[in-house]
């Protein structure tokens, strides 16, 4: 095989305390010097597969068309769950079969194989650190053109967590918070194309719970400091803050609360 350039981007909840996502690199790099790294976050919360699945899915779509992705958020680690390979368009990524993929084979365009052949992994593998003995070399060898089919048998049916979709109705939609961000902004599942584009600010009302926020703003600054702020976020969703506060600390809002938007007008 040639050793070739090309992207790996790395999600996980290892944090940067330990030596855990080092040691991934490391086999990496033994199987493909020429690889470039990226790290895509490590912060997410310990064992937090939704959020590894949003944070996933709202920035995969930045990296080059050939990036592989090694996604270890694993809380079962070492039971009988799958390590798989999923394919969709020219991009990888490789994980556990726990959901972690849930927004990435949200349509038939995708292909997902099971990592089972030794030839692509660490012998003998760890229990309880199969990112690195498992997951780890099979996205170096992906990276040197080893296709997927090659990895094991194919999944056609992979895990999926239940994601709350919007209810859309003539006159509002109903939805939820899905991710809290590190500044305490509150991101929905209610997407901007299923919103009114023009003239947002007059022809809406967004409650959160029972709590009118306003209408909907381009940015924080439109409100005042310490006020709470609706917009549309840059991942395409409609998102509620805080200006220069915590959404989530100052109004109890978690993961789940619910949002509701009311149009006005004709």
């Amino acid at each position: 095989m040639i050793r070739r350039q090309r992207i790996v981007a790395i999600l996980s909840d290892f944090g940067t305390a330990d030596s855990y996502v080092a040691e991934m690199k490391g086999v990496m790099l033994c199987i493909n010097p020429l690889l470039s790294i990226v790290d895509l976050t490590h912060e997410v919360h310990p064992g937090d597969i939704r959020q590894a699945a949003f944070v996933l899915w709202r920035s995969y779509r930045c990296f080059p068309s050939d990036t592989v992705f090694l996604c270890v958020v694993d809380p079962g680690v070492g039971t009988a769950r799958r390590v798989v390979a999923v394919s969709r368009g020219d991009r990888l990524f490789v994980g556990p079969d726990n959901g972690i993929f849930t927004m990435i084979v949200d349509s038939d365009d995708f292909r997902c194989h099971e990592i089972t052949r030794p030839d692509f992994r660490i012998e003998p593998s760890s229990r309880t650190f199969q990112g690195r003995d498992i997951m780890a070399p099979a996205c170096a060898y992906l990276s040197l053109g080893v296709a997927p089919t090659e990895l094991g048998p194919e999944v056609v049916k992979p895990v999926r967590l239940k994601l709350s979709a919007p209810k859309i109705g003539a006159r509002q939609i109903a939805g939820e918070v899905i991710s809290i961000d590190r500044f305490g902004n509150a991101i929905t599942n209610i997407p901007a194309q299923n919103m009114q584009a023009d003239n947002l600010t007059s022809s809406t009302t967004v409650y959160l719970r029972q709590r009118k926020v306003g209408p909907i703003m381009s940015t924080y600054s439109q409100v005042g400091r310490g006020k709470p702020v609706a917009y549309v976020g840059s991942c395409g969703l409609l998102e509620l803050a805080i200006n220069q506060g915590s959404l989530s600390r100052t109004l109890r809002v978690a993961r789940g609360t619910k949002v509701k938007v009311e149009f006005h007008g004709d």
